[in-house]
């Protein structure tokens, strides 16, 4: 979305729900202008932190080990680019604190974000 409204900024791309929005179509939600989200009365919303359950299995050559891990790294690396980007995005337009909501994302997932939202 961010891509095509740089390239074509004469369309006006519209963001509209009516019931609910899960996990990566939140994420989604966030690439749209603030002015051009919609959202009915009752809408929820689902927002959490990424989660990965993987098994790595180190095994062989130390060269193949070392580039098992360095892949298995960059994709929890590249995870976590991604969240921090769209983030602050999707809470940008919530009537809110930051402190309020990272106090409200450490209850419910553990995990304190206040570096990603402020």
């Amino acid at each position: 979305m961010r891509f095509v409204r740089e390239t074509e900024p004469q369309r006006r791309f519209v963001f509209l729900c009516k019931a609910a929005i899960y996990s990566a179509g939140t994420t989604f939600m966030s690439f749209f202008m603030r002015e051009h989200r919609y959202l009915s009365r009752g809408t929820r919303l689902m927002i959490h932190e990424r989660k990965l359950a993987k098994h790595l299995v180190i095994d062989g050559a130390l060269t193949t080990c070392l580039a098992t891990v360095q892949a298995t790294l960059n994709e929890i690396e590249c995870s976590n680019r991604q969240s921090e980007r769209g983030f602050p995005e999707i809470w940008c337009w919530a009537p809110v604190s930051a402190s309020m909501k990272c106090s409200s994302a450490r209850r419910r997932t553990g995990t304190d974000i206040k570096n990603i939202i402020s």
